[in-house]
């Protein structure tokens, strides 16, 4: 499967993975900071080039539990490798919390990401169900104007998009059945049942690529250090089979998400995220 650097490849920040196509300039930087094209090539290779992780047949069908998900304010550094040490270039807040809108009990979840040369700056606001995290509103904020507006019922989706140019294109989709958000990654896979080798799998929407499916599998265990300590994780591998996949680290006793890494960008627990707001 070969991809090019204009592929932006949309999922989840600690809601989806930074989009490729952002973090596409930075790919000199990595390895081998004085052979430019060379560098860049490779790291298309290495971070587009992989097949995505299909679901097998015997994956299961689950429900995320939105007990599960933990509230809190949680700040990620992004970073790239470069001449075999990691160098920041971004940062992303993550906010989850419990709260009542239009008279329903929700579950709001923001995930405000910004790199460190002013390129990119989009802040995502999710309303979810507290039993399930099914989506009921999706708002994206590009350098705090509005690009993306979707509002889901049990039949459909309706909203809008906000193009380059400026135009506003409906946005309209039929449902037959349960579905999560596409852009939401993180925070949903948190709330799965994660064990030892769990194949499983879970439908999405997503505003540019319609219906989905993700694959999520279990591949092993690791122990992540954070401020607090260590901390044993899950290693899980996740794709919706438009790119390639990512491999999360998420804490065994909470879910929590600790990293993830996709090509050689990483995103890991830590940084400082002072300026971004709560609201």
């Amino acid at each position: 499967m070969s991809w090019c650097i204009g592929l932006a490849f949309q999922a989840l920040r600690p809601a989806r993975p930074w989009p490729y196509a952002i973090l596409a300039p930075y790919a000199p930087f990595i390895d081998a900071p004085n052979r430019i094209g060379t560098t860049a090539m490779m790291l298309v290779t290495v971070a587009l080039g992989a097949m995505s992780l299909k679901a097998p047949p015997s994956a299961a069908q689950v429900t995320p539990v939105g007990a599960r998900l933990e509230e809190g304010r949680s700040c990620y550094v992004l970073q790239i490798k470069a001449a075999d040490a990691l160098r920041p270039i971004g940062r992303t807040l993550q906010i989850v919390r419990r709260e009542r809108v239009d008279g329903r009990q929700v579950i709001r979840v923001i995930v405000h990401q910004q790199l460190q040369n002013g390129a990119f700056d989009v802040r995502d606001d999710f309303l979810l169900a507290t039993t399930d995290l099914r989506p009921l509103r999706y708002e994206s904020r590009s350098h705090g104007k509005v690009t993306v507006d979707v509002t889901y019922r049990a039949d459909g989706v309706s909203g809008y998009r906000v193009t380059k140019d400026g135009d506003r294109n409906a946005l309209s989709a039929a449902l037959e059945g349960p579905v999560w958000e596409g852009n939401l990654w993180g925070a949903v896979f948190a709330a799965l049942p994660l064990s030892q080798d769990a194949q499983l799998t879970l439908p999405f929407w997503h505003y540019e690529k319609g219906l989905g499916r993700f694959a999520i599998q279990v591949v092993g265990e690791d122990t992540v250090a954070v401020s607090s300590g260590d901390v044993a994780a899950w290693v899980v591998e996740a794709s919706d089979g438009s790119g390639p996949s990512v491999t999360y680290r998420f804490a065994k006793d909470n879910g929590r998400e600790l990293a993830y890494t996709m090509g050689g960008f990483t995103q890991t627990l830590g940084g400082d995220c002072a300026g971004l707001p709560d609201a």
